[in-house]
């Protein structure tokens, strides 16, 4: 059977065949549920799959029905809206919160991906990332700073097909939490860029932001 990008899609694509070969009884739930890109990857893939036989009896297209939107409803939990989100982390000798951040991100439930430019650390920060799922690592050969690692981490980004893009720094001085809710304001269609403050909230100093580059932060 094909592979599919995306998790879980790959039981579809037989059902997609199918779909495509004339057979009745399977619903067309590929145009309102999953974006065009995803859409018409998958009908190629599709392609390369054996046709199916239509459900029997109306039991059988009932049970049909239902694995479907079992597995839409598993899919749908990587994205939202129909919006792959990734999130990007510009990453500097972040061995000892690297993990902490991402795992506290994947909890978050709807981010697809985590691309991660390692700005030529001197600790394991690449070899760390490398072992996370659903996580691109790419290394710079030499230190470009902060505004050259940004522009690495967007690029990256935009070329992996992301519909919304979330920085969150890998030295965990600010919660991952608040992804779904900075999520929605973009993906409704509320603003076109959302912001968040290392500052507010009080969170900065016990998520490990020197006492210095506080003061520092809030004297700007």
């Amino acid at each position: 059977m094909a592979r599919s990008p995306y998790p879980g899609l790959s039981v579809l694509l037989p059902i997609m065949a199918a779909q495509e070969n004339g057979n009745e009884g399977i619903p067309s739930i590929f145009h309102t549920h999953f974006p065009r890109h995803v859409t018409e990857n998958l009908r190629v893939q599709a392609g390369l799959t054996i046709k199916g036989p239509s459900p029997a009896s109306a039991r059988e297209e009932r049970r049909e029905k239902g694995l479907i939107a079992k597995r839409i409803e598993d899919i749908r939990r990587f994205m939202y809206r129909d919006h792959k989100i990734i999130v990007v982390m510009p990453a500097y000798n972040a061995t000892k919160t690297l993990r902490k951040t991402y795992d506290e991100v994947m909890e978050q439930g709807i981010v697809d991906l985590v691309i991660l430019v390692d700005d030529a650390s001197h600790d394991d920060t690449s070899a760390i990332a490398s072992g996370l799922p659903h996580t691109k690592v790419y290394v710079h050969e030499r230190n470009k700073g902060y505004g050259g690692n940004q522009k690495t981490c967007y690029r990256m980004a935009l070329e992996a097909g992301a519909d919304i893009v979330i920085m969150v720094h890998p030295d965990y001085q600010y919660t991952p939490k608040l992804i779904p809710a900075m999520a929605a304001m973009i993906g409704n269609d509320l603003y076109p860029c959302v912001l968040g403050s290392r500052i507010l909230g009080g969170y900065a100093l016990k998520g490990g932001m020197p006492v210095w580059g506080y003061i520092k932060r809030r004297g700007n």
